[in-house]
């Protein structure tokens, strides 16, 4: 016998007992049919749900924690930062090797303008230096480098060239460095 066969004869069977039990019974089949399957797939989902809830709980839980390890390194990183800053008992002696430094090339500063200013909702102050040079554009740019070289934490805030006689080879230049530094009472 062949599995043709059998599959034959088992579905006539099948469609002989559909017959003989009526709309009613085929009806009640039917049904009993449609409910198992409601119950496998309500089944289903109750474990994905579950599963899903799982993971929800455990990614609010990684969450929490990684909004605390962002707090704890935005706290460490600030400190490291105000800690690198200098002390602003140290501005007027850096000021004063700017100062020096710039005759060193032999530029002389006439005038320069100093300003401190604390900066709100923080602990660092704002220390600016103004002066005007005059000299080769060369000269002023190696010391501007030597500068920013020897101070690693001043900042080039603002130069300006201007040039007279289009035959000089002199010219004049605005320049302005910025000092962030710790305000006195975070030493």
């Amino acid at each position: 016998m062949s599995t043709d066969y059998l599959i034959e004869n088992a579905r006539h069977w099948s469609l002989f007992q559909l017959r003989r039990i009526g709309w009613q019974g085929q009806l009640s089949i039917a049904l009993l049919l449609i409910s198992v399957l409601l119950l496998v797939t309500a089944q289903i989902s109750r474990a994905e749900s579950d599963q899903l809830s799982i993971e929800i709980a455990e990614l609010q839980q990684e969450s929490l924690v990684s909004e605390k390890q962002e707090q704890r390194d935005s706290a460490h990183i600030a400190r490291r930062f105000y800690a690198a800053l200098p002390s602003q008992n140290t501005v007027n002696t850096m000021f004063a090797n700017v100062l020096d430094s710039i005759e060193a090339h032999g530029f002389s500063v006439n005038r320069s303008d100093f300003s401190v200013r604390s900066i709100p909702q923080s602990s660092m102050v704002k220390n600016q230096i103004r002066f005007p040079l005059h000299g080769h554009y060369p000269d002023i740019r190696q010391l501007i480098t030597t500068l920013l070289n020897m101070h690693p934490s001043l900042a080039l805030s603002e130069i300006n060239f201007s040039r007279d006689d289009i035959n000089s080879d002199f010219v004049s230049s605005n320049i302005e460095f910025i000092l962030y530094t710790k305000a006195s009472g975070n030493q």
